[in-house]
């Protein structure tokens, strides 16, 4: 894994097979752009090694890798996953309710909603199915998949054989309504 540092103000840093290039402004030695260092990171494995079949199910790589932020934010003494979910779905309830996350459409390809309810879609999974299942869904969907093509269909099916999730991914993934989220906060494991 390769890091660029331009001697330049990038506004996104960009990721790549194997590498990541951030702007000066990224490396600000007070970790202040420390979620974008986890989002490219994240991406090696969500949308490098796991390269999404089309467009449509562009979620598994920015969802998860939103998410990575949320689990990085929790794992470095940062606001835990449950508060940037409970932050980002005020956030989304107060769009337009005209948005499928499996199948975006090309206008809306790179929306934020995109990558924030793919993060949320993940969190629910993960108030529902528990820290050690949810990590273990997430490890062998990685182990499983490595250098291949995924889809949505694919991971939902791997996500019901380790905890019944169909109608909660249903939710999530394809209808417009943004799902409440689950109730409770999560108790957290910390050797996840």
């Amino acid at each position: 894994y390769t890091v660029v540092v331009a001697d330049d103000d990038l506004d996104i840093p960009v990721e790549a097979q194997g590498m990541s290039i951030f702007g000066r402004n990224h490396v600000d030695g007070a970790r202040g752009c420390e979620r974008l260092v986890a989002h490219e990171l994240a991406h090696q494995w969500f949308g490098n090694s796991l390269t999404v079949a089309g467009w449509a199910d562009i979620w598994l790589q920015e969802g998860f890798a939103t998410y990575a932020e949320w689990l990085w934010s929790e794992r470095s003494g940062g606001p835990p996953a449950d508060e940037h979910a409970l932050r980002w779905h005020r956030r989304l309830a107060a769009l337009p309710q005209d948005f499928v996350l499996a199948d975006p459409g090309p206008a809306t390809l790179f929306d934020d909603r995109v990558y924030k309810r793919g993060a949320l879609t993940l969190h629910a999974l993960r108030r529902t199915a528990g820290d050690q299942a949810f990590f273990t869904i997430l490890r062998s969907w990685a182990d499983s998949r490595r250098y291949g093509s995924v889809t949505t269909r694919e991971f939902a099916a791997h996500a019901e054989r380790h905890v019944p999730a169909g109608a909660l991914l249903t939710a999530w993934l394809h209808d417009r309504p943004l799902p409440p989220m689950a109730g409770g906060a999560l108790t957290r494991d910390r050797g996840a």
